[in-house]
């Protein structure tokens, strides 16, 4: 826990447009909060993206203990509320209209195993199997493509979301950096 409340997220840098590369996997960019949020026995503790905790702002996170199948558990990801169709609505985050969810997109450490200089395919391998079936609706995992940024932009831009942020597949978890490791492409509506 004292190493947690010391880490900050990794941050990517802007990209001027999607690109397709098998080397890169490609996510929605959400639009909330970024948080890292330890899971322990005791319950959870979630910081902002400069390490204030913000667990008592949104109590629906403060119990996820039932969301991964660990003791401990070290997550990356946005805090976000998201409407019918799935996409976060900043609006109602920052006002505090519905509920609250928790998009993991990453995971630093498990049951005293730091994560964070695996690369990234193997890190998305062990939070896809850490996080419980059980997690949903509070904890969702996103999916990605790998290779095919632009197909993905162009949907995300069609449906009015954010953007996409793209993520080297070999890379590392830079804790605290902007890396262009991970880079976001936001829409630009004109």
């Amino acid at each position: 826990l004292p190493a947690f409340r010391e880490l900050r997220p990794m941050i990517a840098s802007s990209w001027e447009a999607a690109f397709d590369d098998p080397d890169w996997a490609f996510e929605i960019k959400w639009d909330g909060y970024r948080a890292l949020v330890f899971i322990g026995p005791d319950g959870t503790e979630l910081r902002s993206r400069s390490g204030r905790n913000m667990t008592a702002a949104y109590p629906l996170l403060a119990d996820l203990r039932r969301a991964t199948l660990a003791q401990e558990v070290v997550l990356d990801g946005e805090i976000a509320v998201l409407d019918e169709q799935g996409r976060a609505v900043f609006q109602d985050l920052q006002s505090g209209r519905g509920p609250v969810t928790f998009v993991a997109f990453d995971v630093l450490y498990i049951d005293g195993e730091w994560l964070h200089d695996r690369p990234w395919d193997e890190r998305r391998r062990r939070l896809e199997a850490v996080l419980s079936p059980e997690g949903p609706p509070r904890v969702i995992l996103p999916e990605y493509v790998e290779g095919t940024g632009r197909a993905l932009f162009g949907a995300i831009a069609t449906r009015g979301g954010e953007g996409i942020v793209a993520k080297r597949r070999t890379s590392a978890y830079q804790a605290g950096r902007r890396s262009p490791d991970w880079r976001k492409v936001k829409v630009r509506h004109e």
